[in-house]
């Protein structure tokens, strides 16, 4: 397991497959800024949460820091950054807030996010906003990295952040037009709102709710 991971870490920190036309950009050593293929749990996890792409505005500065030196990429592959925990309750990046309030109402209000979930993007690198200059459907880096992810997570639970990550996910695995439906392997897939996205408080408290509901039989926390 720990050369698969130590493999999948190194392809993702090298690659520079995607063109730059879809809007990202280098660092000092030339490699385009970017997260690991995964942050938080190291290997098998219960959940894994699939977001669009890292956010290159107000975060360049610790992009570059995380290029420079591989012991930090990995550091931020194992959900840490800067000695504290990254994603979790009360954590250093708050996007993941729904992420960490899903992870405590499956498993409780004491639970560590890496030992139970773990998070990927459909686009590794990182660009000024969620939009960039991707194509409309489809993404070349998940088709390429998806899968080494599964095999490495092997979730119960893929939860979608984001309409864009649900087009892709029932592309891939054939759940059209359905918010929660399984894999051909019995992975549950799961939506909710991205934060980005133009939904009520009201209107993604009930999603989210939603999506507990439905992880929770998946998982077995019924």
């Amino acid at each position: 397991m720990e050369k698969r991971d130590s493999s999948l870490l190194s392809r993702v920190f090298e690659c520079q497959a995607c063109p730059q036309r879809f809007g990202f950009e280098a660092g000092e050593g030339g490699r385009y800024l970017k997260f690991p293929p995964t942050i938080g749990a190291r290997g098998r996890a219960d959940l894994l949460f699939v977001g669009i792409n890292p956010r290159l505005s107000g975060n360049r500065p610790w992009l570059e820091r995380l290029m420079r030196d591989r012991r930090e990429f990995r550091t931020l592959a194992e959900n840490r950054w800067d000695g504290q925990a990254y994603i979790g309750a009360g954590a250093w990046e708050r996007h993941y807030d729904v992420h960490a309030r899903i992870v405590q109402d499956l498993y409780g209000a004491d639970a560590v996010f890496e030992d139970h979930a773990a998070v990927s993007e459909l686009f590794f690198c990182a660009t000024v906003n969620t939009m960039g200059g991707f194509p409309v459907s489809g993404s070349d880096c998940a088709d390429e990295y998806l899968g080494d992810v599964l095999e490495q997570v092997q979730p119960k639970a893929i939860v979608c952040l984001g309409q864009r990550v649900l087009r892709y996910m029932q592309s891939r695995f054939g759940g059209a037009y359905q918010h929660f439906f399984r894999t051909p392997g019995g992975t549950l897939v799961a939506f909710v709102p991205h934060p980005a996205d133009n939904v009520t408080p009201d209107g993604r408290e009930v999603a989210v709710r939603a999506a507990v509901g439905e992880i929770r039989g998946a998982v077995g926390r019924n």
